[in-house]
Parts: C-alpha cells; structure tokens; sequence
C-alpha cells in the first residue's frame, strides 16, 4: 500500500516559515499510573532514576550547563511538579498509587521520601487491607469498580496541575490480579474519562516456568482488554529480563529490584527528553505523545516515538490526538499505518554492564549500531549471545522471512558524538514488512547528554513480530487450561462468564492473524443488513479502508423503492436513485464520511440502465470509483457459470456508461469463482496476468467474500440467503489466510493497496 509524503503541505509551510529547522519545544506532562504490586515498585525505581539522572555530575554529562539545565527542567516538567507553597519542598511525582494491599504503597513512599530527592503526593494513593488473590476476575469485577470513583477524582487532581497534559503512562503486571484486573478496569474507565489522552501501557510477561498457576488466563484477559483501550503497550518479559541481570550485569542472587531498574532503563531510553528528527529539515522535541503518533499512527499498532512505531493503526504506529493540538502528528500516523491492529511494542537497549565497568569501557557508534541492528533482525533480547548467521532475506523452509519484520522502529541514540551516528542500516527497506512506504518506517532520535553514566548508548523501540511467539505461547496454556475447564469456576464466582473468555482469545488471535497472514486492503459494506452498525464498529476497530456495497436486490431497502421488491417487475429509475443516495447518505452518517468506492450486490450497478442511474448518482456525490468484474471464465466449470457470464457481459456494456462518467476502476480482476476455487488457482491467475504485464502498472482487484456460514441471523431484513448459509464463505476465508498466497504476494512484484491509495497517490498494485 502506498501512502503520501510523509511531510504535509501544513508541516512544509511550517518548516518554510522557520527555515530549515521547525523546533517544538512542548512540555506536556504525563501523569503515571502505578497499579498492583510490580506497578508500585517500577514507578517507585522509575521516578528515582529520573532523579539520579537529573543529579548527575554536571562535568559527567558532556553538555553545556545551558543545555544540562534545559534537560533537567524537561524532565521535572515532565514527570514532576513542585508545590508553590515551598520553594524548599521536594519535587513530587505526577502519580497516581493503586494496590488492593497497603505495603508495597506505604513502602514505595517511604523509600521515595528516604532518597531526599523527591517524594510521592500526598493522598494520591488508594490501597484497601485485602488483596485480589492472583485473581483477574476479583480485580476486574470487585476492586475495579468500587475503586473507579476514587482513582478518577484523584487523577483529574493530577490533571489540574498540568499546565499542558500530554497523556499517561500506565505501568502494571499481566500475572496477579491488582496489578492486571483492576489494571485493566481502571484503564477502561481512565480512556472514557480522557478520550483525546494518549495512554501507554507498560506490562510485564511473567515467568513461563510461572509465577502463579492462573498467570495465562489474567494475561490474556489483561492483553485483550488493553488492546481495546489503549494507544500502545510496551511488552518486557520477566525471563528476558533475568537473564540481562545475570548475563550482563552479573547479579547473582537477583532480586525484583535489579529487574525494575533493567526495566527503568529501558523506558527512560526512550522517554527521557530528546530530540526527534521525523524526515529531513523537520525536527521536534520526543514527547511520548508524539512518539506515539508514529509508532501506532491508526488506533491500533500506539506511542511520535509512538507516533511513529505504530505506522498503521492495524501495527499500533502510537496513535493519540493531544488535547489543544491539532494531530499533525496524527496525520504522519496516518500516512505511516495504513491499517490499524497492532499495539505491542517491544524494546533493544545497548549497552548493558555493570557499573563497575562502564568507567573502563570505550564504545564506538558503529559498533554499537551494527550489534542493535542484528539483535532487531535475529529477534535478541540482548547483545551477548546475537545469532549472527540470520540475515536480512533469508527465508524459512516456508518460504517466509527468517528475520524478524517490523512495521515501525523508533532509534533513540544518547551521548558523545551523537550527530556524527549512521542509521542508514535501520532504513533498510527488507527490515520491514512489504507494503510499508519507504522512508516512513523509522524515526530517529538524539540527545547528546550522556544517560545512566553510558558515554554512548542506543535504544530501539520496535513495533514487530517479535511479541507474537510469547503471546501465542500464552494463549495456547491458557486454551488448553480453559477447555479442561481448570479454575474457570473461580473466575465465575466473580461475575466473569465464559464469553469473556472466549472474547479474549478471540481478540488475540486475530491480532495474530493480521499481523503474520492479512492481506486484504479495502472492503465494503451492505448498508441495509441487520448487522451494519457491528460492521462499522469493525471498521473503526480496525481501520480498514471502506466502501458502499449498493443493495438493490436483497431483503428490504431504506426507502419506500416498491418497484425494487418486483422481482420480476419493470424497475423505476428514479426510486433507484432515490434507494442510492439513501444508502450513500446512511453510510455517511454511519462512517463520518461519503464512501470512496462503491460496488453493486450481485453486481447490479452493472444491468442496463442502472449503470447510468448508478454512474449519475456517483458524480453527483464525488464518489469516481466503482468495480468492474471482466473475467475470463471460459475454462472454469462452475454451476453458475452462465449467470457470470452475463454479469462479464454487462460489465463490457457498463464500461463505457463509466469511462463518459470518468469512474474509475481496476485494470484487471480475478474473484468470480473465488467461493469454489483453490488457492493453487488463484496464484495461477496472478502470475498468469503478471507475465501479461510487459510495462508501466497495472491495477488488480482480488474479490472475496469471506466470512463464517450462518443459518439463522443475518441477511438484510429477511434473514440470510443461500450464499450466506453455504459454506462459500468458509472456503474463501481458508482462501485468503492460506500461507501460499500470502507468501507468493510477498515474493512476486504485487504490492498490496487500497482504492484510496491507488487513486489518490497514483500507486499500482503490480510493478515491473
């Protein structure tokens, strides 16, 4: 799929207005959200390193004391607040305590006032004497609620005292229940209450040798959840983790504390202040909103860095819009994620050593980038141990790529001799996946400041497949837990029913699928069936470029159209344009916008006379691009094949009613037989009309109607028909998540696009 220039004409006049340089400097705050037990002890270690950070040694952090200065005030803007009635009082956290149990809370404070530094705010902590005993459902439907009142009030507290609140960083666990019920409960209501905040969750997998025996079902209930709310979820495993302790910083006994600070670091490589470079001659200061909009730039894949690393909301570009600002940078996530179902984000950070050694070590910026370059293609936790015989091409004995693929990268690079880093190998176009646009899959990141004692150091923030491995891990435990029925009833007993369950791991395997088997770019929607509003809700779920499917011939239309209920009656071409504007208007009111394609049901915006009716009704909407079905079918044998023939021979007929009208439409087109064929066929087709291709592009629509057979519910006011309660549906859906196919796209010269971006940038499916 193509998108367009990521530079829009508003960010070029910007630039242009300020010359080559367009430097942002907004300090949006971010208020964090410390839920459950490890929630606690993270923000706790994150908040003090933050403020070891600031107290560094002003000659040990290599910068000019103006610009030392400038970062330490990003950073207490950022993250903390002081309390105008004492210039001598502590900075205190922009936080918010959440712990069914008191200790880890009244612990953390402690600890935080101890350091001397700063300190947590009063009465911004919510703790109860009992816990949810490792239970997601106890949290989720007992704590969660009665807690929600107070947590609101006390983060709206939070918010009054930001000047400019860029949006909130959520840290918790997936394994217990505190930390994942309530977590998961309290996000909910915290999207309600601040829909135009971004929100970042940072979670943590549990051990697979296990940490409690239900840790599967609370983590995919807590993932499944959170990917419905949030704009992005940082994933860092608890055995990734550990072993960086033990590898790299040689801890022997490790305790959870050495674990938070690995994880502290990771975090603040990314979201402590620095700037973004986002294309060239445009640069901008890297607050976490803006991170966001790159990485999940469509609601799904979500932190501008995170704007950057979810590029189609389908991958979670980050996307959120901030409040008083219009999303310029919502419109690069659009430009970067075409489609919008992947949020989870993964994190690469070198070096790594003991502080004992850092004084004694010498980096070169080369060397580092070349071993964070092959961690990201070999999928490695960490540098020791890389496999560096995975190469950037390499396939599978499946013919899939071997090297780890990403939609997005966001590289934030910290140090000495920072401007003088080649990240030319991070652009790379094989390291990601094939239809994302060149140049529009990473963000860069500097800050010459030195961080955490490291004279040089490199972060990756990655939205690819690395994650799916361990969630498909833990989906498979949980499943095979779940249809043995094990320790469901404890769940029951707190109002969690099975369909929630089943909904969870619903919503997980199809982030799966979309993200190691989809390829369809557009579809359409019948207006008038008994479950368009569930449709819509689909779109907007998952960004899915979407058009009008023109009803003229099933079930009841929307207007008083008598003559279109007569079958074999003489039609009036006036109540056809009346049910066709209806529908058009309906969709408008349903999507928020006029469709930009339209296609007939049954192919009747190809019958004579309808296709002028059709083509006037178009024009006088805007809308110039439609379908048009010529196939050869002549070797096929199909028990319809004289019904398609004629729809063939309309479409000749049709086609010159649509070139007077300038309605635009594919060159090609294969699907006529795609309910009954297989997909050795299909590929057949392809590469058949890929030979026939001697210059310049061409255009091909694929057809399909994918889907599950249904008998009772359904159709468009007179239940399904026979298509609908066959099993055509099943086999096209088998037929478009097959890995043949998908491979043999990835292989051949296609490229997959919408109608929107074939149209509108004037990109071609096919190029050779």
């Amino acid at each position: 799929m193509c998108l367009p220039s990521t530079a829009n004409d508003h960010q070029r006049q910007r630039c242009t207005l300020q010359g080559l340089y367009c430097f942002i400097s907004r300090k949006m705050s971010i208020i964090t959200l410390q839920l459950g037990q490890c929630g606690n002890q993270i923000g706790g270690q994150m908040f003090q390193s933050l403020m070891d950070d600031v107290h560094m040694k002003p000659i040990n952090t290599m910068v000019p004391p103006n610009r030392n200065e400038e970062y330490i005030n990003d950073v207490l803007s950022t993250f903390f607040y002081q309390d105008g009635r004492s210039e001598n009082q502590l900075p205190r956290a922009r936080a918010v305590m959440v712990d069914m149990e008191p200790k880890v809370i009244a612990q953390t404070c402690m600890d935080a006032k101890k350091s001397g530094k700063w300190q947590y705010p009063e009465k911004q902590q919510l703790s109860q004497q009992r816990g949810s005993g490792n239970n997601w459902a106890h949290g989720f439907c007992i704590h969660g609620p009665k807690a929600k009142d107070q947590v609101i009030e006390m983060v709206q507290k939070e918010a009054e005292k930001c000047d400019n609140l860029g949006g909130f960083l959520s840290l918790m666990s997936l394994a217990g229940g505190t930390g994942s019920g309530v977590g998961a409960y309290i996000t909910e209501c915290l999207r309600d209450e601040f829909p135009h905040a971004f929100i970042l969750n940072q979670v943590v997998w549990p051990y697979n040798t296990g940490e409690v025996i239900v840790q599967n079902y609370n983590a995919i209930l807590t993932l499944s959840h959170l990917y419905r709310t949030v704009d992005a979820v940082i994933v860092m495993q608890n055995d990734h983790l550990h072993k960086i302790c033990s590898q790299l910083l040689n801890i022997k006994k490790i305790s959870f504390k050495d674990i938070n600070k690995v994880i502290c670091h990771k975090l603040l490589s990314i979201l402590s202040p620095g700037t973004l470079h986002k294309y060239p001659g445009f640069t901008c200061s890297n607050s976490i909103g803006e991170i966001m909009e790159h990485m999940v730039p469509v609601s799904d894949y979500k932190l501008e860095i995170m704007e950057h690393m979810v590029p189609v909301s389908d991958y979670k570009l980050f996307f959120f819009t901030f409040q008083g600002d219009n999303g310029a940078h919502g419109e690069i996530m659009e430009h970067m994620v075409p489609v919008s179902d992947y949020k989870l984000l993964t994190m690469k950070n070198i070096p790594q050593m003991p502080e004992s050694s850092i004084q004694f070590s010498s980096f070169q910026w080369h060397g580092l980038l070349k071993h964070l370059r092959q961690m990201l293609i070999a999928d490695a936790a960490m540098e020791e141990g890389i496999d560096w015989q995975v190469k950037v091409g390499d396939e599978t004995p499946r013919g899939g790529a071997k090297h780890n693929q990403s939609l997005a990268n966001f590289l934030m690079l910290r140090g000495k001799d920072v401007t003088t880093a080649d990240t030319t190998a991070f652009e790379d176009s094989m390291l990601y996946a094939p239809w994302v646009p060149p140049g529009g899959a990473l963000l860069k990141g500097t800050q010459p400041r030195v961080f955490n004692q490291y004279e040089k150091s490199a972060c990756l923030l990655s939205n690819s497949k690395s994650p799916i491995v361990q969630m498909d891990y833990t989906v498979g435990k949980a499943w095979n837990m779940f249809s043995s029925r094990g320790y469901v009833h404890q769940y029951n007993k707190h109002g969690l029913v099975d369909e929630d369950f089943v909904d969870s791991f619903v919503t997980l395997e199809q982030c799966k699928v979309k993200v190691t088997e989809g390829i369809v770019t557009s579809t359409s929607i019948l207006i008038n069936g008994e479950a368009v509003l569930h449709a819509v809700d689909l779109v907007h779920e998952y960004r899915i470029p979407t058009g009008l499917h023109l009803n003229l011939s099933e079930g009841l239309p929307l207007t008083e159209a008598t003559s279109l209920l007569e079958k074999m009656g003489n039609i009036d071409f006036k109540q056809v344009d009346e049910e066709m504007q209806a529908q058009i208007d309906k969709f408008e009111l349903l999507m928020g916008v006029k469709p930009f394609h339209v296609d007939g049901h049954q192919h009747v915006h190809l019958l004579p006379g309808i296709s002028k009716v059709f083509s006037e009704v178009l024009a006088r909407n805007g809308i110039f691009v439609t379908r048009l079905p010529i196939e050869d079918i002549s070797e096929t044998d199909l028990p319809n094949k004289e019904f398609l023939q004629t729809v063939i021979n309309d479409s000749h007929s049709a086609r010159q009613v649509f070139d007077r009208f300038g309605i635009k439409y594919a060159e090609k087109f294969i699907g006529l037989d795609s309910f009954e064929t297989s997909v050795d066929s299909i590929i057949e087709k392809l590469a058949d009309m890929l030979n026939g291709v001697n210059h310049g592009d061409t255009f091909c629509e694929f057809m399909v109607h994918p889907g599950y057979r249904t008998e009772q519910e359904g159709g468009c006011g007179c239940g399904p028909d026979d298509f609908s309660q066959s099993h055509y549906r099943e086999n096209e859906l088998n037929l478009l998540c097959d890995i043949k196919l998908k491979k043999f796209i990835e292989k051949s010269k296609f490229k997959l696009v919408s109608y929107e971006s074939l149209f509108l940038t004037e990109a071609f499916s096919i190029r050779k």
